[in-house]
């Protein structure tokens, strides 16, 4: 009886005192047959994000995206034009709104 209280006590507070998980945008770059080189970015959070995202592709890009709950954007690394070369230097700030 006493290991039981202490399972079902032990089971309660993990579940009380574990910190709530919390999604996180992702992004990240991929090669596309058809479009060549994307940059793509996706919003995981329970609401809007303003996404900035930057990176070196022949010269220097950036992005402004508003992101609701789920959405996907993406662009060619060279911002509409060809996407032949790869992004370097990706990386995207995330601002809740």
């Amino acid at each position: 009886m006493r290991k039981f209280l202490i399972g079902i006590v032990l089971i309660t507070s993990l579940l009380v005192l574990a910190p709530p998980a919390q999604a996180v945008p992702r992004f990240g770059y991929r090669y596309t047959a058809s479009h060549g080189y994307i940059v793509w970015n996706r919003n995981d959070y329970q609401g809007a994000v303003r996404a900035r995202c930057s990176w070196y592709a022949g010269g220097r890009w950036t992005t402004n995206w508003i992101l609701s709950n789920g959405e996907f954007e993406w662009t060619t690394s060279d911002a509409g034009n060809w996407g032949n070369r790869r992004p370097r230097n990706l990386d995207c700030n995330y601002v809740r709104i």
